[in-house]
């Protein structure tokens, strides 16, 4: 292989520009938006607020990293509590 390219999908201006949510700076810097087009959809603060913790650890667990089931619930309680 002589080279790979990868797109992540997100640029630097995404997660320079704190209002997007893409921050990772600190939560003061803006909100937890995470979404590509602003327009479409709930932030992911706010969905945060509509979530269980067991369906939290669902969405990590199956999208997330190779976590077992029981550290992604962890990881989804300690997010909830956290917020």
């Amino acid at each position: 292989i002589a080279g790979v390219l990868l797109d992540t999908g997100v640029s630097t201006p995404q997660l320079e520009d704190t209002s997007r949510g893409f921050s990772y700076k600190s939560k003061k810097d803006g909100p937890l938006d995470l979404r590509m087009d602003q327009s479409v959809g709930m932030p992911a603060s706010a969905w945060l607020q509509t979530v269980s913790a067991a369906e939290l650890a669902w969405v990590i667990y199956t999208c997330g990293h190779s976590l077992d089931e029981m550290l992604a619930l962890r990881v989804a309680t300690g997010i909830l509590q956290w917020q």
